[in-house]
């Protein structure tokens, strides 16, 4: 074996490995393992369908939650942070709130109704249904990072898959004819 094509063999290795980083299942596919393939590419297509999925229901759970407030709590929610939406699911109105910052004295922790912090929820159902719009929304952001999570798995086992298939391939034998007789070559590569 030459130093050129086992070059050569290193280039492909790794141009094969770059394809399954970009899409897993396109090396197994380069290097003829459709069916190997075909179940990365299946999981991958799962993962986009659960991560758009996930996705579109944290956009509509966060326009569900800010109508909710808005039209409940009477809360302006622009430029507030997810400190203050996680505190209007958990304090009636932003003097229970202020009343328990005081007595835990963190009075710097307080709000302003002059700022536009106030809010009043209208009932205490009011309140918990806003607590589950929160809950549901935070909990749709999760499965879309576990999602991520596991394209990116997706990706490493099939990468690390395309290198085991490529070992198994590096066995050849060869048979020659020489003065001597016949020559019979195992050729393992590691």
């Amino acid at each position: 074996m030459s130093p050129q094509s086992t070059q050569s063999e290193k280039i492909a290795l790794r141009k094969t490995i770059g394809k399954s980083l970009l899409l897993p299942g396109l090396g197994e596919f380069s290097i003829g393992e459709n069916r190997r393939g075909r179940f990365f590419i299946r999981n991958e297509m799962g993962f986009w369908l659960l991560l758009a999925g996930s996705l579109w229901s944290v956009s509509g759970d966060d326009s569900r939650l800010r109508a909710y407030a808005i039209r409940y709590a009477g809360a302006d929610l622009s430029g507030k942070d997810e400190q203050f939406l996680v505190n209007m699911s958990t304090y009636e109105d932003m003097d229970a709130y202020n009343s328990y910052q005081q007595r835990a004295r963190s009075p710097f922790d307080t709000y302003s109704s002059e700022a536009g912090y106030d809010w009043s929820w209208k009932s205490e159902d009011r309140r918990l249904i806003y607590r589950d719009y929160l809950i549901r929304r935070d909990q749709a952001r999760s499965v879309a990072s576990f999602t991520i999570g596991g394209m990116i798995l997706n990706r490493i086992l099939s990468a690390m898959d395309v290198v085991s298939l490529s070992r198994k391939r590096v066995l050849d034998a060869e048979v020659q004819q020489t003065p001597e007789g016949v020559e019979f070559r195992l050729n393992f590569r590691f």
